[in-house]
C-alpha cells in the first residue's frame, strides 16, 4: 500500500478562498485593493503548496510494527500494540489498525509530537474466529503542518496471528469419568516413580508400601494409590471432522462446540500427566507435543468431509468427539466416546459456544 497524500476540508476551503482572492481583479467594484487581494490569495496558494511538500517527508520520519502474541485465545480480550521508531521530528498523528473482530480500520492510538525515539502503544482487541489472521500493516495519519494536507501512509508490514480455540473447564462427571475408564488400563501398585492415577480403597493382598499413609490418614480408612504403566498414559482424542451431524451437514457453532471440547479434554489430560495427540482431517497421521502445539493444531481444524474410520489410530487409546456416535466402530477396547450431546453435561464452555 502507498502514501495516500489529500487535501482536508480545511484545505478545500483555504483553496476555494485563494482562487475568490486571484480573482478580485474581475471583480466589478473593489472593496479592497487588488494589490492586497491578489497578495492574500497568492499567500494562501503558497501555503497549500507548502503544506503538500512538508507534510509526506515529515510523516516519514516514523516507521512501526505490530506488537502481537504469534499465538491469542479465540474470543478473549487480548492485548496488541505497536512499536513506533522515530527518526527526526514526527508532528502530532493518529495511528490505524484494521479490527480483527469487524475487520474495520478504526482509530486506535493519538500520538502528540515526537522527536527521535521509540514508543510502544497498546490496546486491546478481539479475535472472533480461530484460524490464522492476517492483520494489515498499521497506517499512519497525519495532518500537519497548517491542517490543510492529510497524509495516510503504511507502518512496516502485516503479521499472521494464530488464534487458537477456546478453552473452558471439565465437569466433575467428566473428571469421574475418565477416572472409571483409566482404571481399567492396567492400572499397577507399583511404587516407582510413575506417575498417581487415582486413590482406592485397600483390598487384600495389596502390598503394604502401596498404601498412602497421608490419604489414610486424612480419609480415616486405608487408601492404596494405583499408578498407569508409562505405555498405558498415552491417549490418542480423534475430532471428527466429517462435518457431517444426526440432521446432516454440521452447523459452524457445533463443529466450534466440537473443537473447543476436544481442546478442553486434551488439555486436561496433559494436566493429568498423559501422552496426548490429536488426530482429524487437518492431522490425519496425530499432533502431539505440549499444549500449545496441540492448540495450534486445533486452530487449523475445519469441516474438511474425512471419513471418520480412517481417523481413528490403532492404539487402543482412544477418545472420540463426534456429533454422531453412532457410527465409531467397535473396537477391542471400548473407546471414550462423546458427542454433542455429552458435551453440555461434561464440559463448561465459554457462553458463546453453549447456544
Amino acid at each position: 500500500m502507498t502514501m495516500k497524500v489529500r487535501l482536508t476540508p480545511v484545505g478545500w476551503l483555504v483553496l476555494g478562498e485563494a482562487a475568490l482572492l486571484l480573482s478580485s481583479r474581475w471583480w466589478p467594484a473593489r472593496a479592497i485593493p487588488e494589490p492586497a487581494t491578489m497578495a492574500l490569495g497568492f499567500a494562501l496558494v503558497a501555503v497549500v503548496l507548502a503544506a503538500w511538500w512538508l507534510a509526506p517527508r515529515q510523516a516519514l520520519a516514523g516507521e512501526g510494527e505490530w506488537l502481537v502474541a504469534p499465538r491469542v485465545p479465540v474470543g478473549e480480550e487480548v492485548t496488541v500494540g505497536a512499536t513506533i521508531t522515530v527518526q527526526g521530528n514526527l508532528p502530532p498523528c493518529t495511528i490505524l489498525a484494521t479490527n480483527p473482530l469487524t475487520r474495520r480500520r478504526e482509530e486506535v492510538v493519538r500520538l502528540r509530537a515526537l522527536s527521535a525515539g521509540c514508543v510502544r502503544p497498546t490496546w486491546t482487541v478481539r479475535f472472533g474466529r480461530r484460524g490464522i489472521h492476517h492483520l494489515p500493516p498499521l497506517r499512519l495519519r497525519c495532518t500537519q503542518p497548517f491542517g490543510v494536507i492529510s497524509i495516510d501512509r503504511p507502518l512496516g508490514a502485516g503479521c499472521e496471528v494464530v488464534v487458537l480455540p477456546a478453552l473452558g473447564q471439565v465437569r466433575r462427571a467428566l473428571r469421574e469419568r475418565l477416572d472409571s475408564w483409566s482404571a481399567e488400563l492396567q492400572p499397577t501398585t507399583d511404587a516407582g516413580s510413575d506417575e498417581l492415577d487415582h486413590l482406592r480403597p485397600y483390598r487384600l493382598g495389596d502390598q503394604r508400601r502401596a498404601i498412602h499413609w497421608r490419604a489414610s490418614a486424612r480419609h480415616g480408612e486405608l487408601l492404596v494409590s494405583e499408578r498407569l504403566d508409562p505405555g498405558c498414559r498415552r491417549l490418542a482424542i480423534v475430532l471428527d471432522t466429517s462435518g457431517r451431524g444426526p440432521q446432516g451437514v454440521l452447523e459452524g457453532r457445533r463443529f466450534e462446540k466440537l473443537v473447543a471440547a476436544t481442546a478442553t479434554l486434551a488439555d486436561a489430560c496433559v494436566r493429568r500427566g498423559w501422552q496426548v495427540t490429536v488426530h482429524g482431517g487437518f492431522a490425519p497421521g496425530g499432533i502431539s507435543g505440549d499444549i500449545p502445539r496441540l492448540l495450534e493444531g486445533l486452530a487449523m481444524a475445519s469441516c474438511d468431509g474425512a471419513n471418520l474410520l480412517d481417523l481413528i489410530p490403532a492404539q487402543p487409546v482412544v477418545a472420540v468427539l463426534t456429533a454422531r456416535p453412532a457410527d465409531v466402530p467397535a473396537m477391542p477396547r471400548r473407546p471414550l466416546i462423546l458427542g454433542l450431546a455429552d458435551i453440555d453435561d461434561l464440559f463448561r464452555l465459554p457462553a458463546r459456544l453453549r447456544a
